[in-house]
């Protein structure tokens, strides 16, 4: 019966010191262990989800005239969901997580972006309503249950605040108290992307 050793475990001298081949971090090798090394190298990263969403403040919106701008926070919510599409369904609730978004941040987001699908609240609808109704009707949503009946028909808008702060034509679907909130908050969300169009579109 030979006795002889695989050549991969005779001892070589490398970096002045004794190493198996297989210990050795410096030496070049076999060629096949040469051959892996170089398709390592050569084998492109792959894309991760994390890798992915870090990405997206890099990210620029371009639009018709060609005038970019960062994206906003539903720009970024949208962005999160087309990626969590890309990985197999990654769930939306673990890459905000990596992206540092809380529950109720993710939760104002998906309810514009749902105001903006659903309910046509676009850009140029919001920008339509210039003297506060968005504003206001987010107030009708946050303020304290008890105070949408108090009485205010001297002030000829209606005969409660929850009334006169509602826009025309508008009308709320009030429910749970936190549902409530997370669409006062989407609203104030859009009334400030409203007002930071209206100042860019001065500032131009």
């Amino acid at each position: 019966m030979s006795t002889n050793k695989p050549e991969s475990h005779f001892p070589r001298i490398c970096c002045n010191l004794v190493h198996t081949r297989k210990a050795c971090p410096d030496c070049p090798g076999t060629a096949a262990e040469q051959a892996a090394q170089e398709s390592a190298k050569q084998t492109p990263k792959m894309l991760s989800a994390k890798d992915a969403l870090a990405a997206i403040d890099n990210f620029e919106i371009v639009g018709e005239n060609n005038d970019s701008r960062e994206p906003n926070n539903a720009d970024r919510f949208m962005l999160s969901e087309f990626i969590a599409h890309c990985f197999d369904g990654y769930r939306i609730e673990e890459s905000s997580k990596i992206a540092g978004i809380s529950d109720a941040a993710r939760d104002v987001l998906a309810e514009r972006v749902r105001q903006m699908s659903d309910k046509g609240w676009t850009a140029s609808h919001d920008d339509a309503h210039a003297c506060g109704e968005i504003a206001a009707f987010a107030a009708v949503y946050a303020m304290p249950e008890g105070a949408r009946d108090w009485p205010t028909e001297e002030t000829g808008y209606g005969a409660t605040l929850s009334e006169a702060l509602t826009p025309d034509g508008w009308q709320p679907k009030f429910g749970e108290r936190r549902r409530d909130l997370v669409k006062a908050g989407a609203l104030i969300l859009a009334e400030i992307e409203r007002l930071d169009r209206r100042r860019r579109a001065t500032r131009g």
